[in-house]
């Protein structure tokens, strides 16, 4: 009983000193895992792990894209996450710190099937709502060209086109909400598969203090 006891007092002493970490993400798309230890205006001082030494070093903001801290950060960092951002009438994805061109995310997303699969679709649906849209575009396009040209203009032209242009309008969304889903599953079979890793735990010292040391 009573080393049970004695166990478990050192795991909280050992917590209590666990090694914070935070993330520098660079703008070549590399990750370091570190502790951060003032910011200036052109410079990130910082210590990292090499062996069982904490290393004091630092890196030029021009370098870096995006600081997050441990306070900051979800549980886990997974570094193949794909995020979404808004972007004016659409969607953009980065994945660490780079945005993706959309075959550079079908690429990324064939590791999972339904990912990729779901992805195919939003494609598909995205071609039949980018056809809607040029030719409602082309339609209304047309006929105000033509009206300020002082041509003939056939109104009923337009009419059409503006009619194509409200129906693309959810077609274009269905599209976009296919490409998140497909992002979303992509992302969820990440963790799933990060979780289902052992990992080894072990215990270190450190000039930070005692901490445990997790290896992936």
């Amino acid at each position: 009983m009573k080393k049970w006891l004695v166990l478990f007092s050192m795991l909280f002493i050992v917590i209590g000193f666990s090694f914070s970490q935070d993330l520098i993400i660079q703008k070549n798309g590399k990750e370091i895992n570190c502790k951060i230890s003032k910011v200036d205006s052109t410079t990130i001082y910082f210590s990292i792990e090499k062996g069982d030494n904490m290393v004091d070093t630092y890196i030029h903001k021009s370098d870096v894209e995006k600081l997050i801290y441990e306070k900051d950060k979800p549980a886990i960092v997974y570094s193949d996450s794909i995020t979404t951002e808004k972007s004016g009438l659409g969607y953009q994805y980065y994945c660490k710190g780079h945005m993706l061109t959309l075959g550079e995310l079908s690429d990324k997303l064939k590791v999972n099937d339904l990912a990729y699969s779901k992805l195919e679709s939003a494609k598909s649906v995205n071609t039949v709502a980018s056809i809607l849209g040029c030719i409602g575009g082309f339609c209304v396009g047309y006929t105000l060209g033509t009206a300020i040209g002082g041509g003939e203009t056939s109104w009923v032209l337009a009419g059409i086109g503006v009619g194509v242009i409200i129906i693309d309008i959810p077609i274009a969304k269905s599209a976009e909400k296919k490409a998140k889903e497909a992002v979303h599953i992509y992302n969820s079979g990440i963790k799933k598969k990060s979780s289902s890793i052992d990992n080894e735990l072990r215990l270190r010292i450190t000039k930070e203090g005692i901490g445990f040391c997790m290896n992936f």
